[in-house]
């Protein structure tokens, strides 16, 4: 997978500023879980080394059953890598990122820390509108609850004159849009964001400005590339 620079500066500036975040010597885990069979698996080989496998269960499991929020503190930059390389893992998705980091009172870490992990959540959401990987609202969502800057995301992908923005865009549309039809105030990953944050992106999404363009990418790139703009367009 094609890594932007800037993606890959932040996940390395996050490497080293929690460095000095200790691993754990024990885990407590709920009975269900081998604490120390998790442990083992987590502690045998360097951070930046352990297998996907093996920190994508972890990140599900974190505060909530297995360890505490220092330990995933320590864990947290191989966590933030695996959610922009195997983002499949419950644990790695950027909103249960952000939950677990209000768990583990992350505002009270210090500040390089916190600033390190805003830079992940930005960067990434900043890639996803280069590539077709990953949708850039689950990022955005991610930045919304972390108190990030989302008006200045919107802004980038309103500029934006990528496929994969264009793709993320109509995307995202279809989901909010059915989301409602459902009688949800917003699609999954969106619920848990605050209504005044919430209500900000939804009017941005669903405007004439989204229309606009959506139809310049149809122009840029025709229907059979940017096949979900048309459904989109509809929906709007």
């Amino acid at each position: 997978m094609i890594l932007s620079s800037d993606l890959i500066k932040a996940l390395e500036s996050a490497y080293r500023v929690f460095a000095d975040a200790p691993a754990p010597k024990t885990l407590e885990a709920s009975p269900p879980r081998d604490a120390e069979a998790i442990h083992r698996m987590l502690t045998g080989r360097p951070l930046a080394a352990i297998a996907n496998a093996d920190i994508g269960p972890y990140a599900g499991w974190a505060i909530t059953t297995v360890g505490t929020g220092r330990d995933y503190q320590h864990f947290l930059p191989r966590i933030l890598e695996l959610a922009v390389n195997d983002p499949s893992w419950m644990g790695a998705a950027p909103v249960a990122i952000a939950s677990r980091l209000e768990m583990a009172g992350w505002r009270t870490w210090p500040a390089h820390q916190q600033t390190a992990v805003s830079a992940v959540f930005t960067a990434a959401f900043s890639w996803t509108l280069e590539i077709q990987i990953q949708d850039p609202h689950d990022w955005l969502a991610g930045i919304a609850l972390i108190g990030g800057a989302t008006e200045e995301a919107r802004q980038a992908w309103r500029v934006s004159e990528s496929l994969a923005a264009a793709q993320g865009l109509a995307s995202f549309v279809i989901d909010w849009r059915s989301a409602e039809q459902d009688g949800e105030a917003a699609p999954p990953f969106w619920t848990d964001v605050p209504n005044p944050e919430r209500s900000r992106t939804r009017a941005w999404l669903l405007s004439d400005e989204t229309i606009a363009q959506l139809r310049r990418s149809v122009l840029a790139f025709g229907q059979d590339e940017a096949w979900l703009v048309p459904q989109a367009l509809d929906a709007l």
